[in-house]
Parts: structure tokens; sequence; C-alpha cells
């Protein structure tokens, strides 16, 4: 998994991310779909050192959002004034688990793993659990037109 710093319009670099995940939906098939945006989260770690790094340099909460995309979907996080894209592939991802969020109990916890064993981990609230689903098993849960599925574990505290 890659962060890639998208807070300049910079083509080749959007080209290279839509590369990965494929290009957003259009304005009416998104209308048409319901949303191409997920809920609100809190992103807590990854596998990328250079963004855990980011992560801890300031105190402030750093707030994430999906959009998704033709192949998957763009975990949007912003980190300072600047903000950064992990796109995911449908593709890549290995399993996502849930569990109880350790720092709020009114916050479950996602993770999303690779199969290259990277990983993203956030928090969201719980009154969002069935929204977060709706997105996540609309655009993630099936792979492309294969009829394996991705695991998905709920971890009990």
């Amino acid at each position: 998994m890659k962060f890639w710093n998208l807070t300049y319009n910079d083509p080749d670099r959007w080209r290279e991310v839509y590369e990965i995940s494929g290009k957003p939906a259009g304005f009416w098939k998104a209308i048409r779909s319901g949303a191409t945006g997920s809920p609100r989260g809190v992103i807590k770690t990854c596998s990328s050192n250079e963004m855990n790094d980011l992560l801890g340099a300031t105190s402030a909460i750093k707030y994430c959002n999906f959009q998704s995309t033709e192949a998957g979907a763009i975990l949007f996080v912003r980190v300072r004034l600047e903000v950064y894209g992990l796109p995911i592939r449908r593709k890549t991802i290995h399993s996502i688990e849930f569990s109880e969020s350790k720092e709020n109990a009114s916050w479950q916890t996602m993770t999303i793993i690779n199969t290259d064993d990277s990983f993203v981990q956030f928090d969201y609230q719980k009154n969002k659990h069935m929204k977060m689903m709706k997105f996540m098993h609309r655009y993630l849960h099936n792979r492309d037109v294969q009829t394996e599925q991705i695991p998905v574990v709920k971890k009990s505290s």
C-alpha cells in the first residue's frame, strides 16, 4: 500500500492513482447508485512507516473517508494541510476485520488487510456501522467478476 500526496492537481499522479483503483464513477452513475462516499472515520495506523510518522506528527484527529471507484476505492486522509490518498484495488484485498475500538466504547475498528500483508486500520462510529457495511459490501466485498469473496472477520473483545 502506498499513500499518495494528492494536495495538488498533478495529472500524472492522479493517472497513477486511477491505474491502481480505477476511475471514480461519473456524476449520474453516482446519483443512480446512491453515493460514492463512506461514513467518516478516524485513521489509527497503517503498515506504511512514512504515513505513521505523519499521523503521529500532530495531536489533531485525522479524519478519513473512502471514495468508491470502478475497481476499488480510495481512502482520503488529511494530515496538517495536505491530503493523502490510498488507492485500494478489490483484487488485492485479503480480508476485512471488524472489532471493538480500544479507545472509545461508541466506536468500531475496521482493518483492511491486503494480499501483500499491508494494512490500514481506522475507527468509525458504531451508529454508522450499517452505512459502512453497505459501503464495504457494495464496492469491496465481491471481487470484480469472480465468485470468490473477501473474508469478513468479526472479532469479539
